[in-house]
């Protein structure tokens, strides 16, 4: 038994990270189709669509901001929405000047991993254009502390679970 836990610990301790991140590459291309399919229909800006909004927000743990090509209409999920303008602006002017690793590179959108020069941490963005014919710009933020924190408790738990057993 011991034996069978240590090889699912060291298993866990050396692939979650990166099955994790795989899963929130997943969860920003779902919110970016989301939030495309939205604007397409022109319901993106509309009042209705906040009640969606939030739950795609809060649901996936990402900070999203949405803004009409000329920057008069702004959709965004952060508490300071003019910092959400900077960081957008960065990003599609190409003035973020962190270290960046490229995940993902699609027609529409990129995701790459980078730190947040603000906080400090590590985050997984997804920049682009949505879908429509408006022409929409978009960034999708999600922290990666939450994914290491996410492994460390199951690696806890697993511990746990395997002194339980032997004993």
């Amino acid at each position: 038994i011991a034996g069978a836990v240590m090889i699912c610990w060291l298993l866990n301790f050396s692939v979650l990270g990166s099955y994790y991140q795989s899963q929130k590459l997943k969860t920003l291309k779902s919110a970016y189709s989301e939030l495309s399919d939205a604007a397409e229909n022109g319901e993106i800006f509309n009042e209705k669509y906040s009640d969606v909004f939030e739950r795609l927000t809060s649901n996936g743990n990402l900070t999203i901001v949405v803004v009409s090509p000329d920057f008069s209409k702004m959709l965004t999920s952060a508490r300071d929405s003019s910092m959400a303008e900077k960081d957008i602006k960065d990003f599609i002017f190409q003035k973020y000047n962190g270290k960046t690793d490229i995940l993902y590179e699609g027609d529409y959108y990129t995701i790459l991993r980078a730190n947040d020069r603000r906080l400090g941490e590590k985050y997984l963005y997804l920049t682009g254009n949505l879908s429509s014919a408006e022409g929409e710009q978009v960034l999708i933020k999600t922290p990666l502390a939450s994914i290491r924190e996410s492994a460390a408790i199951s690696n806890r738990f697993l511990i746990f679970a395997g002194i339980v057993a032997i004993l």
